[in-house]
């Protein structure tokens, strides 16, 4: 049984995750990106919309990753050759499959990709995007504010929080989460992309969170 503080911070926490777990639909879509992450789920939903599309190009995007310490993480290989590798035992044949494999930040994952896309397949009415469900309403705003004129879609593969949990420890979902949140306050006040109006209660959660000592991954 969780005590009182474990409740609380679950309860912020729960707030803070649905809001940034935002699912966008896009019916008419001439390509996919996955945006890179540790999570091999998303390369896995990113093969489910390939099979209900019946096939389109998928763009993988993602360099280098590197842990807190510095050091490469999967021994240098790019979060997109990762993603391509898992696609293709999925079963998606390799020429459908593109990467992008420089990008370090979510918008180099958009701009970058774009291009790619774009010089392959010329015009491009709709694009699928896939990640990790808490960077999700960041990704969607940094997408639309990049290219505009696109329809985007964004989705990401089932998990729960309590799930998140036990893959990572406590601290580092909290300062995750917090960090998220963070990002889409700065990058909307500075005019980056237009988030809209944060709702309340969210921002509520994330103050206190915040103030609880969470805050680890906020941006530079």
């Amino acid at each position: 049984m969780r005590n009182a503080k474990e409740q609380k911070l679950l309860l912020l926490a729960s707030k803070i995750w649905e809001y940034l777990a935002l699912r966008v639909e896009c019916s008419d879509f001439s390509a996919i990106i996955v945006l890179g992450s540790e999570d091999n789920r998303v390369a896995d939903c990113a093969y489910s919309k390939f099979v209900s599309c019946g096939g389109c190009t998928i763009c993988c995007s993602g360099g280098v990753r590197r842990a807190s310490n510095g050091e490469l993480c999967d021994n240098g290989l790019t979060e997109a050759e990762r993603f391509a590798q898992r696609l293709i035992q999925c079963g998606v044949p390799e020429k459908y499959i593109v990467r992008e494999c420089e990008s370090q930040n979510t918008s180099e994952n958009i701009k970058k990709s774009m291009l790619i896309l774009e010089n392959r397949l010329g015009f491009i009415n709709g694009v699928q995007l896939l990640h990790k469900s808490y960077a999700c309403r960041r990704a969607y705003y940094t997408a639309s504010s990049c290219s505009p004129h696109i329809c985007w879609g964004i989705s990401y593969p089932e998990i729960s929080l309590k799930e998140c949990f036990i893959i990572h420890n406590l601290d580092i979902v909290l300062s995750r989460l917090v960090g998220e949140v963070a990002r889409i306050i700065k990058y909307s006040q500075i005019g980056y992309f237009a988030a809209g109006e944060i709702p309340e209660d969210i921002i509520t959660a994330y103050t206190n969170l915040h103030d609880l000592g969470y805050s680890a991954c906020l941006p530079k």
